[in-house]
């Protein structure tokens, strides 16, 4: 965590002052740019095509070192790096920027280059095949179980096991079709309305989310960025929220703000899931906490490149950026590649979520005939339940189906089994039609012979006559 000594340092000029550093795990020394340290840069990000709820970005780092044997050591080590200021009294002050886990380099030019590049330890497992090793016997298995238990999957400790919806219960493993582990944390970091990221300082495994302070928790004013992009477009504010599920567009869970709508046009935010809320009632159970942390946020989409970087702001952080002396736009950081070569720099990014268009029911009337059919895909279950509903003059008939996997498979079998005796009898059709048609051929040649006979006996009577 900076102090606000740090801070306000890195408003100033760079004057041989800034410090990086690389300790490596089990070795004593660390490597500074005292010695051989040339460069380090650090990428982090929140979004990922095109949202920030439920993603899972894996940071990463890139070093330079100024001699080539410098990293050929480091490969698969454990890393730990720091950035850090030199006071006028030549005290010194670091923050902490994460724990990596060091790469092979992808070819021998990349390891002559005398870099190294290194990913958090949340890269560690995370496309492995999901093993749900939860008890479900007694029937109390909740969202915060699916968490802990991938967590310990990934060899990571949650900072804290207490989320958005983390009660949200859940009857069976719904993750049962080779998922991987980035799925199932996807899944959970959704529900939950955050985003999944590892801490700098205690290096465990966060459910994160934007900050909600009401004041910015940095400004920047004219002279503390080079270079500003966007600042125009705002994004919000957010008054529709839309839980849906995937196979089905027009059975979704909506909370609005009509009031707002009505000012600001429709801003909405869409979440499809159908592993944990495959129903109308656990979408409806988990939309009002989702709804109470996205509702009315705003922001602009901005790209912003430093003069001095900012090694101390985190995602989500909300900034003000001044675009004159009186005037500012306020945003948050959601991508931040801040880089160390001597200087600091940072390039920060705020942009816009992506705006999904969703299908709303139709609207109906007595006269006209409309069929609706809901569909829930129970995957915990392993069943699909169906309510199909007839409108018409004289009312509403509703009939109800619910079928298991074994049933399904039932049902294919049968279906199968009617094809082919169907496929059997267009052959024999087909085989009768053949039969059929050289029947129609002979007939056609005996017809022909005949008026041929008939020909031949009319000449001779005429002959005869003659």
């Amino acid at each position: 965590m900076a102090t606000t000594n740090f801070i306000n340092e890195c408003k100033n000029r760079a004057n041989g002052n800034r410090l990086g550093k690389i300790t490596v795990e089990g070795v004593t020394s660390p490597i500074t740019n005292s010695d051989n340290l040339q460069k380090i840069k650090i990428s982090g990000g929140c979004y990922v095509d095109g949202n920030i709820i439920g993603t899972v970005y894996v940071k990463s780092l890139t070093a330079n070192f100024t001699a080539r044997n410098s990293n050929t050591d480091l490969i698969d080590k454990t890393i730990y790096a720091q950035i850090g200021v030199k006071y006028a009294d030549n005290s010194t002050e670091y923050i902490n920027m994460g724990k990596y886990i060091v790469d092979k380099p992808i070819n021998e030019k990349t390891a002559n280059l005398s870099q190294i590049t290194a990913y958090t330890e949340l890269i560690n497992n995370l496309d492995n095949k999901y093993e749900c090793s939860i008890d479900f016997s007694n029937n109390d298995v909740t969202l915060e179980d699916f968490y802990i238990d991938v967590c310990n999957q990934l060899g990571l400790t949650p900072t804290t096991t207490t989320f958005i919806n983390s009660t949200i219960p859940v009857l069976a493993n719904p993750f049962t079709n080779g998922e991987k582990n980035r799925v199932v944390l996807q899944t959970v970091a959704k529900i939950a309305c955050s985003w999944v990221e590892i801490d700098d300082d205690t290096n465990k495994i966060d459910l994160c989310w934007l900050s909600q302070s009401e004041t910015p928790d940095y400004t920047f004013y004219l002279n503390d960025y080079a270079t500003l992009e966007g600042g125009e477009i705002k994004y919000g504010p957010i008054n529709c929220l839309i839980i849906k599920n995937s196979q089905i567009d027009d059975e979704n869970v909506t909370n609005k703000d009509q009031e707002s709508i009505d000012l600001y046009g429709e801003n909405s935010i869409v979440i499809s899931e159908d592993y944990i809320l495959y129903n109308a009632e656990l979408r409806q159970q988990a939309i009002n906490n989702i709804w109470n942390r996205v509702h009315n946020m705003t922001y602009v989409d901005a790209k912003l490149i430093t003069c001095y970087g900012k090694p101390f702001l985190k995602l989500g952080a909300k900034i003000r950026i001044h675009t004159s002396e009186t005037e500012y736009f306020d945003t948050y950081v959601l991508k931040h590649d801040f880089t160390y070569d001597g200087t600091f720099q940072s390039v920060i990014e705020s942009p816009a979520l992506t705006k999904q268009e969703i299908k709303t029911k139709q609207d109906i009337t007595l006269q006209e005939k409309l069929s609706n059919t809901e569909i829930e895909i129970n995957k915990q279950k392993q069943q699909i339940n169906a309510v199909v509903s007839t409108q018409n003059e004289q009312g509403e008939t509703i009939a109800q189906l619910q079928l298991n996997s074994e049933e399904v498979n039932i049902i294919i079998s049968q279906t199968n089994e009617n094809v082919n005796e169907l496929n059997n009898a267009v052959v024999e059709n087909q085989n009768n039609i053949a039969s059929q048609q050289d029947d129609i051929s002979n007939l056609n040649s005996n017809l022909s012979n005949t008026n041929d006979e008939l020909n031949q006996v009319k000449n001779n009577l005429s002959t005869a006559n003659g």
